[in-house]
C-alpha cells in the first residue's frame, strides 16, 4: 500500500504526515463532499494544518479542508489525528443570496455557483432556464442541484478531477467478480431490493390554487409490486414553473438506492461515485451497476473498499 498524505499548515508551509497507522475515506454519489479520518503516529503536531492531499498509488484520491485535528500523548507514543471534508464540500456550506434568475445559463451557474468555490471546470451542456427562484437558505450546491435536475433530468457530481457534470455514468469501468484471479475480487457480496421507501402516486398543489391538488403523477415499478403509497407535494419556488419535473424527481429519490449491491474486496480501490461496475460471477451477472458510495479503510485487521452499487435502472 503506497499512500501519501500531504498537509498545508495555516502558514502555508507544507509537511509530509508520515506512519499512517490507519484511516478511512467515504465518498457518495448524492452527497457532494467526500470525507477523509488518519490516525498517524507523527511528531508534527505543533502544527496546525489547513488542508490535506492524499495520494494512493501516486494518484490522489482526495484533497479537503481539515475539520478537525487531534493529539493523542499515550504511553505507546504519540498521534496526530486528522479529519477533513473534500474541497467540494463548501458547495453545500454556503448559503447563496436569495433572487430569482432571468434567462439563466449554464455557464452562469458554474461561473457564479461553482467556480467561486474551487470546482476548476464546467462540464455541463449548454442550457438554459427561462426562471430560477433561489429562496433564503440555499446553498450553492442546492441551486447546482436544481438547475441540472431541470436541466438535464440528472444530479449533479463534482468529478474525480474536479469538473462539475450532470453526466456521471460510465466515468471509468471496474470488473468485479467472487473468483480468486478476477480482476477484482469481492469476499462478500449483498444484493437488496427495497421497496419500502417506493412511492405509487404524488399529487402535487396547483401553484395558483393551494387547495387543488388534483394533478398526480404514478410512479413507476408501483404497480408491479402492488405498492400503495402515496404522497401530496407543496412545490418548491425553484420548481413552480416545472410542476410534473418537480414530482417526477419525488419519485425518483425514492427509488435510486432501492436496488443494492453491496460488496467488499479485501484491496484498496479507488472507484469513484459514478463510475460503472460490471460484476461477473457464478452468481449475479450484471453490467448496469455503478458506485453509489465508497467506504475505504485500513487498520490493524487489513485493507478494506466496501462499495455500495445502484441500479441504473432505477434512475
Amino acid at each position: 500500500m503506497n499512500i501519501l498524505v500531504l498537509a498545508s499548515t495555516v502558514n502555508n508551509e507544507t509537511a509530509t504526515l508520515s506512519h499512517l497507522v490507519e484511516f478511512e475515506y467515504f465518498a457518495c454519489i448524492y452527497t457532494v463532499g467526500s470525507k477523509f479520518k488518519g490516525l498517524f503516529i507523527d511528531k508534527n503536531q505543533a502544527y496546525e494544518f489547513a488542508s490535506i492531499k492524499v495520494y494512493l498509488e501516486n494518484e490522489l484520491l482526495f484533497h479537503g479542508f481539515v475539520d478537525k485535528q487531534v493529539t493523542q500523548l499515550t504511553a505507546v507514543g504519540e498521534f496526530l489525528e486528522i479529519e477533513a471534508s473534500g474541497y467540494e464540500t463548501r458547495l453545500l456550506q454556503n448559503q447563496v443570496r436569495p433572487t430569482v434568475l432571468e434567462n439563466c445559463s449554464s455557464e452562469y451557474i458554474y461561473q457564479n455557483y461553482a467556480l467561486p468555490y474551487g470546482i476548476k471546470a464546467n462540464g455541463l451542456l449548454s442550457y438554459t432556464l427561462p426562471k430560477l427562484e433561489i429562496t433564503v437558505g440555499m446553498s450553492a450546491w442546492n441551486v447546482i442541484d436544481i438547475f441540472c435536475r431541470r436541466a438535464y433530468y440528472y444530479f449533479p457530481l463534482v468529478t474525480k478531477d474536479g469538473t462539475l457534470t450532470a453526466r456521471w455514468l460510465n466515468q471509468k469501468m471496474y470488473i468485479i467478480g467472487n473468483k480468486p484471479d478476477s480482476e477484482h475480487y469481492y469476499t462478500r457480496f449483498r444484493y437488496t431490493n427495497d421497496r419500502s421507501q417506493l412511492l405509487s402516486r404524488i399529487y402535487w398543489q396547483n401553484p395558483d390554487n393551494p387547495q387543488d391538488y388534483s394533478n398526480y403523477f404514478d410512479a413507476p415499478y408501483a404497480i408491479d409490486y402492488k405498492i400503495q403509497r402515496e404522497r401530496y407535494y407543496r412545490l418548491p419556488a425553484a420548481w413552480k414553473t416545472q410542476p410534473d419535473d418537480a414530482v417526477k424527481q419525488v419519485a425518483l429519490n425514492s427509488r435510486v438506492k432501492s436496488m443494492e449491491v453491496e460488496v467488499i474486496l479485501p484491496e484498496l480501490l479507488a472507484a469513484y461515485p459514478g463510475d460503472n461496475i460490471q460484476i461477473e460471477d457464478d452468481y449475479f451477472n450484471a453490467r448496469s451497476y455503478y458506485v453509489g458510495e465508497v467506504i475505504m479503510t485500513s487498520n490493524e485487521n487489513g485493507n478494506q473498499t466496501l462499495l455500495r452499487l445502484w441500479n441504473t435502472l432505477r434512475l
